[in-house]
């Protein structure tokens, strides 16, 4: 009896395992497929602080849990790229944490939620190729999302 009351306890349902911060990240980001984030409304987009909502009008940024990457309506594709890959570099215990695209661009993940992502990230173009257009370019991006 005691033998059978031991066997009883010890089948227990095994305790579920709690996904990693790089798991739970993965799945804010991306679902169980992909997600797709809009630009969230008001002052959505920055370089610097500087309002550039307008110059980003219907952006959208599409994550899969692949762990690739496309756009639509990107203003400057040396700041966003039509499509690539991503990983993570670094996930803190809260989910955030750091993405680097195929382009090695960093991107910090400043904010997650179910329906809020804010990236961010500098900017820096060779001083080889430095002209007004580029130096227009250069700079802190900070983009707030919503999902779709």
């Amino acid at each position: 009896m005691i033998g059978g009351l031991a066997f009883i306890t010890a089948c227990g349902g095994d305790d579920p395992v709690e996904p990693t911060a790089a798991e739970k990240a993965l799945e804010e980001l991306a679902g169980t497929s992909s997600f797709t984030w809009a630009l969230a409304t008001g002052t959505a987009v920055t370089l610097d602080s500087d309002d550039r909502t307008d110059e980003w009008q219907n952006f959208e940024l599409t994550f899969t849990i692949s762990k690739s990457y496309n756009t639509t309506n990107s203003s400057e594709e040396s700041v966003w790229p039509s499509a690539g890959t991503w990983d993570f570099v670094g996930i803190d215990g809260a989910g955030l944490g750091v993405l680097i695209r195929s382009d090695q661009q960093q991107i910090n993940i400043d904010n997650i939620s179910t329906s809020n992502l804010t990236l961010s990230f500098d900017k820096v173009l060779a001083s080889a190729h430095q002209n007004e257009r580029v130096a227009s370019i250069e700079g802190n991006w900070v983009f707030k999302f919503v999902k779709k």
